[in-house]
């Protein structure tokens, strides 16, 4: 809608080419209620107005060249052939906006569009603040989608160079898709189908339960699985159980104990904190990137207290966190496995029911155990070695021996 921030009070508007060679809308008494207002030298039997197949209008010069698009000023819908982002030239951040109401055009309170990151991602605000995400670009999707990723996203492309271009673009496949953005804040995505010859509906996002940015707090995480959605990262509690027993989750979760490190005894070794696994999982905001490989991507977070988590994948490379985790949620089909520092007793504690599967690294415990049962191996054949003979102690000892062996592999 061109002048839907000036709309007609009557029947009588009127689409025309100026005599500046600008295309217009005005009334029966030639009121100008918009205009693409091109400040080149145009004439008016110079320039005409194309609708393309595409549904993009476009203003043509006389030599069939471009001077203005439809799809550079998107309203409430990305088409394919649109691109959403910022552009270097203009400098501008295209999104789609949404209306007032089903019946006012007028700009909305939600827009949808690309936050301009490193790795970009799809967000919906909600006037200037954060209704719901994606997670990162990884080259082929965003990371954190439930549905199979390369149905959802084929024919996506991301466009990118060093002036700060960053412009997310849909090209007609298979499956010809449009995005509408309503105005209470979902993207109702439609897909055309050829045997009907008509529209048929997708899925909204966000959808519920994990139908909002942050639902369960700081290190709470969404479920779209269970019964009640919100759980806390195991080694952590509600920081307000009244606001959860109500299904408030926002509050979110503190840990249960304090870190090893923070407590100042990082330098022993048996009390050193633990990162449990998370799979599958929405990557959280405000992640920081390093250069560091797998291994180095670790070890950075290891040594470093104030890092909260890390993962690693081949494209987006090292992804660290610091201090808190927000927006979380499980069973992605394209999430990453998420590696959380916690105090070394919370993650073996088993109070607290959790259905993540948790993967500590026991190496360092597994090692203690058979140095003590080496030395218990030691102390005994030296006691009966006294009282018994050296042949009939030398095969118990290997029989211990042998069985500490045995745990050591079990463990």
């Amino acid at each position: 809608v061109a002048n839907k921030n000036t709309p007609i009070s009557n029947s009588s508007g009127v689409i025309l080419i100026s005599n500046d060679g600008n295309l217009m809308v005005t009334n029966g008494l030639g009121q100008v209620f918009w205009s693409t207002n091109l400040s080149a030298p145009l004439f008016a039997n110079a320039t005409k107005a194309k609708l393309m197949d595409s549904g993009n209008l476009v203003l043509q010069g006389s030599n069939g060249e471009t001077l203005w698009e439809s799809f550079n000023y998107p309203s409430d819908t990305f088409l394919p052939g649109m691109k959403l982002g910022k552009d270097s030239k203009t400098g501008e951040n295209r999104k789609i906006t949404s209306w007032k109401s089903l019946d006012d055009p007028s700009p909305g309170s939600y827009s949808f569009g690309i936050a301009p990151l490193k790795f970009p991602e799809l967000y919906i605000w909600e006037k200037e603040l954060p209704k719901w995400r994606t997670g990162p670009w990884n080259g082929q999707a965003f990371i954190g989608s439930r549905r199979n990723p390369r149905e959802r996203f084929k024919g996506f492309n991301l466009e990118k160079d060093n002036q700060g271009k960053m412009l997310l673009s849909y090209e007609e496949s298979s499956l010809l898709l449009h995005f509408k953005l309503e105005p209470e804040g979902v993207v109702h995505e439609k897909a055309w189908n050829k045997e009907k010859q008509e529209w048929s509906s997708g899925a909204d996002v966000p959808g519920p339960p994990c139908n909002s940015y942050g639902k369960c707090g700081e290190f709470g995480i969404c479920s779209f699985n269970e019964t009640v959605p919100c759980k806390c990262v195991k080694g952590f509690v509600p920081k307000n159980q009244t606001e959860w027993s109500g299904e408030d989750w926002r509050s979110g979760c503190v840990r249960k104990e304090p870190l090893h490190c923070e407590r100042g005894s990082n330098n022993n070794w048996i009390e050193r904190d633990a990162f449990l696994k998370l799979e599958m999982i929405k990557v959280p905001i405000s992640v920081e990137y390093s250069e560091a490989n797998e291994k180095g991507c670790e070890k950075t977070c290891v040594d470093d207290c104030n890092c909260t988590a890390y993962t690693y994948n081949d494209v987006n490379g090292c992804m660290l966190w610091r201090r808190s985790l927000l927006d979380l949620q499980d069973s992605m089909r394209n999430g990453v496995s998420l590696y959380i520092r916690v105090a070394n007793s919370s993650a073996f504690s088993s109070k607290q029911n959790h259905t993540h599967t948790v993967k500590i690294s026991i190496g360092i415990t597994v090692a203690f155990v058979g140095i003590a049962l080496s030395i218990l191996s030691v102390f005994i054949w030296l006691k009966f070695a006294k009282g018994r003979g050296r042949n009939r102690n030398a095969r118990l000892v290997f029989q211990i021996m042998e069985a500490s062996s045995t745990i050591s592999n079990v463990s």
